[in-house]
């Protein structure tokens, strides 16, 4: 049985694609090829531009251009938490134009939570902050969305000092946590939280948050997400 780790993933997407082969779907190839692009990316597989390229470049039918816009995007986010800050701009470029044509709004939204990622990493800080809350306050009743948004404001007030509401971003309602966000932003999260407690001479938290954040990277088995957590869990 395929579980949640990386070879899972991989194993997975192999029964996939081999029934969606079987079954003739060109929505369902689209869709898989998405999962696959995104996939890759995250692993820094050789192939990764080559397959995030292809189901954008080809004319196809309207849900298979969803899927298409959805690989862009995922893809983007990806890139991001590697480090390849430029990639990430192309393809979130790309990703928000997609969408934007066809009417995906759900995929545009994922897109603009990835751009305040990006803003941040690229220290884009100017006006970052108000940004965020409108972005939260547009995105409530999607909160795996609005996560993004939450990290973002919960750093910018770490840095500025403000750890009342560093805490605050970082843990209310709708903020990453592991069980119900994408790994590298709950590590992300968590690499921050591990700070504000050794600031506060709090060990045993931080201990506390640093063995769940190493624990939860090491089960998915891509270690480019133990970027922020790693240096204060050392």
């Amino acid at each position: 049985m395929a579980d949640g780790t990386l070879a899972g993933h991989r194993e997975w997407l192999r029964r996939a694609a081999g029934l969606a082969r079987a079954g003739g779907s060109e929505v369902a190839r689209a869709a898989v090829a998405a999962n696959h692009a995104s996939l890759a990316v995250a692993c820094g597989d050789p192939q990764a531009r080559e397959l995030v390229a292809g189901p954008a470049r080809r004319r196809s039918p309207g849900r298979c251009r969803e899927h298409a816009a959805r690989g862009l995007c995922n893809a983007a986010d990806a890139a991001l938490w590697r480090g390849s800050y430029q990639w990430s701009g192309e393809l979130l470029s790309a990703g928000l134009d997609l969408p934007a044509r066809i009417g995906a709004s759900y995929t545009a939204q994922t897109a603009q939570g990835t751009r305040l990622l990006l803003d941040w990493w690229a220290g884009r800080w100017a006006g970052l902050g108000e940004r965020c809350e409108r972005f939260v306050a547009d995105t409530a009743d999607m909160p795996v969305v609005a996560a993004d948004a939450h990290l973002v404001r919960g750093v910018l007030a770490f840095v500025q000092g403000d750890w009342t509401q560093a805490v605050h971003w970082l843990t209310a309602l709708g903020a990453p946590a592991p069980e119900c966000t994408r790994m590298p932003l709950a590590a992300a999260t968590a690499g921050t939280l591990i700070r504000l407690a050794l600031l506060r001479d709090d060990l045993p938290t931080a201990a506390e948050q640093a063995r769940a954040a190493w624990t939860a990277v090491a089960e998915k088995g891509i270690w480019a997400w133990a970027a922020e957590p790693a240096p204060w869990a050392v």
